[in-house]
């Protein structure tokens, strides 16, 4: 019930805080593709708390299971926002997973590529799927956009 959505949020939440210990890719040095990256590239994490996404995205995942054995297939997958929580948990495990596996496997060419965490901007989207009242404005929010 309650301690369950409680227990999601406050994960939503670490995801999103996952920001502020960002760090410039040059910085880490136990990177292994710290060496070919230029210094203004782009934020990273370190491995630790790479993994810490990578636990934080499969929980995501766990709710999605969650959802699906007790709601059933047809119910989860006619809503909206539901389709968009599990899209969205599949892009996030895999660009989670390509910084974290492929930094192992760059050349000087590709390493631009490796780092680039194009999922950022969107982890409080997590957020709206899982609160209704975010959900609501959220939705009203874009139904006056779409009318002006």
């Amino acid at each position: 019930g309650y301690t369950y959505q409680f227990v999601l949020v406050a994960i939503c939440l670490a995801h999103c805080s996952l920001l502020a210990w960002e760090v410039p890719a040059s910085e880490l040095s136990s990177s292994p593709s710290s060496s070919i990256l230029p210094n203004h590239a782009f934020r990273t994490l370190p491995l630790e708390l790479k993994l810490l996404e990578l636990l934080i995205v499969c929980l995501y995942v766990g709710d999605i299971m969650l959802m699906l054995a007790i709601n059933g297939k047809r119910s989860v997958l006619d809503k909206k926002w539901n389709i968009t929580y599990i899209v969205l948990c599949l892009i996030f495990l895999s660009d989670i997973l390509k910084s974290i596996i492929l930094p192992y496997f760059t050349t000087s060419t590709m390493g631009i590529l490796v780092g680039r965490r194009l999922t950022r901007p969107f982890r409080s989207v997590f957020l709206v799927c899982k609160v209704r009242t975010l959900r609501q404005l959220v939705a009203a929010q874009l139904k006056a956009a779409i009318k002006v």
